[in-house]
């Protein structure tokens, strides 16, 4: 998936969450969880924290993992959101 995505500008990285505290402490509700500029373009409100699998809801039903074009929707709308931003300053 990342191979679709790849550029220069873009940095990422990986965290390992291991206890319930961590889970909480980092709003994290399930792996694998993405986050993009701090935010999570996947989340639903109301879902708990805690050492879990994820499930994401794609066009195919629920699944694992989020489907190439979600990520790439979500990258679309960060990039979108950083130029509206630039051109507010």
């Amino acid at each position: 998936m990342l191979e679709a995505t790849v550029r220069a500008d873009v940095v990422v990285t990986h965290e390992q969450i291991e206890t319930d505290a961590a889970a909480a402490a980092t709003h994290f509700v399930g792996s694998p969880k993405v986050l993009m500029d701090h935010r999570d373009p996947f989340g639903v409100l109301g879902e708990q924290y805690g050492l879990a699998c994820r499930l994401y809801r794609t066009e195919g039903g629920v699944t694992n993992s989020p489907s190439t074009a979600h990520p790439i929707a979500a990258l679309t709308d960060a990039q979108t959101r950083a130029l509206e931003k630039s051109r507010q300053d």
